[in-house]
């Protein structure tokens, strides 16, 4: 199990019980998913140079593939089927 800094030694050295360490994870995890930005900057940055400068280029053939994949998934969801 990870530990994420949380022992089962909480405030004043009580024994915290399972449940309160996880739920004190989660907490952290949470805290760790606000903290990370929507939108990465660096990304969206290098894009507009690129587009800018107009080398951005798109691989028509990836996005194809791409679009295929996800619809495929969409439907199979949507059917209760699944790939594995």
């Amino acid at each position: 199990m990870l530990n994420w800094g949380v022992n089962e030694n909480g405030a004043g050295g009580k024994k915290m019980s399972r449940h309160t360490v996880k739920a004190d994870c989660q907490l952290k995890i949470l805290q760790i998913v606000r903290d990370t930005p929507d939108v990465r900057q660096d990304k969206v940055a290098k894009l507009r140079e690129q587009i800018e400068q107009g080398c951005y280029k798109v691989d028509a053939e990836r996005v194809a593939e791409r679009m295929l994949e996800e619809g495929l998934q969409d439907i199979l969801y949507r059917t209760g089927k699944n790939l594995h």
